[in-house]
């Protein structure tokens, strides 16, 4: 355990290794459900980069407001540390603290705004880790002695008199995560988009904006910033809104039909009793602006397998035996394997040079149906919306600057599985 804090109560630290138990059968912890009951408590919990963020609780509470402040932890810390690991919340163990002192008083959420949190708890520096080495200071070396400014301000989640001097600029990543299960023909059995419009504010005095998010049809399942001014959302599908300073994220959406995937996987696995045989090809399913970039096939070993063989004709391939996973990587799609197809045209022409992985597992013992492997696949393309959506306009008001503006639109893959039967 790294961190532990307790509100509303005590509950025994071993009561985690209940939450251990039921979740051990999970390969992956990505699988894991947010919500997992155990005895007389409930488990609640967000995952990244293999880090359990765990709340325990053994009354009837409300999970989405449990789950929606682990997330913000989560964004408050990566504000602070830019990663989460193990190292780096060890190294800034007193500073989580302080943030979560901050962020939650007595169980309810408290200060969670990061203007606020910012002008009252400085970002980590040489100089004060060097301090709390040596001992000179008190560990709240880091909390600021002023009232923040962004606390009294009329606009809570924006701070007063901000200026930038040399540049006024607002930025929008329109970043799309495609869930999907696809069978082992390429056919879609099941497709989902969690989309986000990720903004970087950095505009002098109070201005005003308003964003058109376009798709046909409109987008429903949307959730907004607490910036945004509902009223119009809802009459005009316009997103209005004061901006906080510096980077956050303007709303999140849900997308369930219409969705495009940019990359198309087959995988052919011949089994016998001794031996499995197989061959695993990708491509794009068509020339966008951009190529694929960061590709991943994860392949889970069978626990039957006692030797891999591999090979690849571009990119690498490692396997894992303490994860028990094959993976394939190629960090963009190469521009001499011409895999587009053209769905109109047919897989006939489709260009015979396309990234291809073969290898054979070795077996001690025939696999039944039900423990064959489904690829996991990564990705991510850039100028490329999976569902759809754009940036349709941006209009800035009550400033007397022509600030520099910016969009751009990345695909990515999310929880995406490729059957292989």
């Amino acid at each position: 355990m790294l961190v532990e804090k307790q509100w509303l109560g005590r509950v025994d630290r071993e009561v985690c290794g209940l939450f251990f138990e039921v979740t051990a059968k999970e390969t992956n912890r990505t699988d894991i459900s947010p919500i997992v009951p155990a005895g007389q408590y409930y488990f609640l919990q967000t995952t990244r980069n293999d880090i359990f963020f765990l709340t325990i609780v053994d009354a009837e509470t409300n999970p989405a407001i449990i789950l929606e402040f682990q997330q913000l932890v989560l964004d408050t810390l990566l504000t602070y540390i830019n990663s989460i690991s193990e190292n780096s919340i060890r190294e800034n163990f007193v500073l989580v603290y302080q943030l979560l002192d901050e962020m939650n008083h007595g169980g309810f959420s408290f200060t969670t705004e990061k203007n606020q949190l910012l002008e009252m708890i400085a970002l980590p520096s040489l100089t004060n880790k060097m301090l709390d080495v040596l001992h000179i200071g008190s560990p709240t070396s880091t909390l600021k002695s002023d009232i923040s400014s962004a606390a009294v301000s009329k606009i809570p989640w924006r701070k007063d008199n901000v200026n930038y001097l040399t540049k006024n600029a607002v930025y929008f990543d329109l970043v799309e995560s495609i869930d999907a299960v696809l069978s082992a023909d390429g056919g879609i059995v099941s497709s989902i988009i969690h989309g986000e419009v990720q903004c970087k504010s950095q505009l002098s005095g109070v201005p005003d904006l308003a964003l058109s998010l376009y798709r046909n049809p409109p987008i429903l399942d949307c959730s907004l910033h607490r910036c945004v001014r509902l009223a119009r959302f809802e009459r005009d599908r316009i997103i209005s809104f004061v901006p906080p300073d510096g980077e956050f994220t303007l709303c999140s959406y849900k997308i369930d039909h219409g969705v495009s995937i940019p990359i198309y996987v087959r995988p052919e696995f011949n089994w016998t009793q001794d031996k499995c045989t197989f061959t695993i090809a990708f491509g794009q399913k068509a020339p966008f602006t951009s190529l694929l970039e960061d590709i991943a096939i994860i392949i889970p070993i069978p626990k039957a397998c006692s030797a891999t063989v591999t090979q690849v004709n571009c990119g690498s391939v490692r396997t894992d035996q303490l994860t028990g996973t094959c993976r394939w990587e190629v960090s963009t799609f190469p521009k001499d394997h011409h895999g587009f197809k053209n769905e109109k045209l047919g897989p006939q022409h489709t260009h015979a040079m396309i990234p291809t992985l073969t290898g054979t597992f070795t077996l001690t013992r025939d696999v039944p149906a039900d423990e064959r492997p489904t690829i996991r696949v990564l990705f991510m393309l850039k100028k490329f919306s999976a569902s759809g959506a754009t940036i349709d306009g941006l209009v800035v008001k009550n400033v007397n600057y022509d600030p520099v503006r910016g969009v751009r639109a990345i695909c990515k893959a999310g929880k995406f599985q490729v059957r292989t039967q």
